[in-house]
């Protein structure tokens, strides 16, 4: 019988596994001594060991890796002057339009202390006309 993570050791030598010896997807029985390992032969369940073999991987890796933290930490700086600048941005729209709603309410109550002037001064005949709907001209 089969299993999914079993073995097929060719070349076993006392009992032994040698390098590379290990073949995935098909077990032979009385093949392989349990709890015997050789550096660089597949075990389940067992960590191979760095060797010079794969001591590169592990270097290449490692460097991947500091890499990539590198450029996490330049596209986070990234986002912070992104940040800074568009809250900068943002600060002095405000300010702009505070210093545009200041000048249109000083203008509406202008208009409203001329227009209660007017109203005071005004004939009945001319309050009349500005009570009625206006009609437009053009049509």
């Amino acid at each position: 019988m089969m299993t999914a993570n079993s073995y097929r050791v060719v070349g076993s030598a006392g009992g032994r596994s040698t390098p590379g010896s290990m073949t995935p997807g098909t077990r032979t029985p009385g093949t392989h001594t349990p709890g015997t390992h050789t550096p660089g032969t597949c075990t389940p369940g067992r960590r191979t060991p760095i060797t010079l073999s794969n001591k590169k991987y592990y270097d290449i890796m490692a460097a991947s890796t500091a890499s990539t933290v590198a450029i996490d930490n330049k596209i986070e700086q990234a986002m912070d002057l992104v940040k800074s600048h568009l809250m900068f941005a943002v600060r002095e729209e405000v300010e702009v339009l505070k210093e545009k709603i200041t000048e249109l309410m000083e203008r509406i109550n202008q208009l409203e202390y001329e227009n209660t002037v007017l109203r005071q001064y005004a004939t009945q005949e001319a309050l009349q006309q500005i009570q009625q709907p206006h009609h437009n001209s053009n049509t």
